[in-house]
């Protein structure tokens, strides 16, 4: 049922996760808006994923997973932010 997710999340949330890395160490002015977008897909992802496996932890690999991923977007995007202020 999630396959049908995989294109977007392969183009959108991996894509644009490589260009936030390279533009993060060429020390561009525009990292920190890409690292936020790909906290933004992120939460997405996520959402649609619990979503399908609601409720909560029915499965829990899967959920921890997305959390996990999402938290570290999110994580990432804030100490580039404070480096970057």
């Amino acid at each position: 049922m999630l396959s049908k997710f995989a294109a977007p999340d392969i183009i959108v949330f991996a894509g644009s996760s490589i260009l936030a890395s390279l533009l993060a160490f060429t020390s561009s002015k525009f990292s920190l808006h890409t690292a936020w977008f790909v906290t933004g897909a992120a939460a997405y992802a996520c959402v649609g994923a619990i979503a399908v496996n609601w409720p909560l932890f029915s499965v829990p690999i899967a959920d921890v997973l997305m959390l996990g991923t999402l938290a570290c977007s999110a994580y990432c995007a804030l100490r580039l932010g404070r480096a970057r202020g």
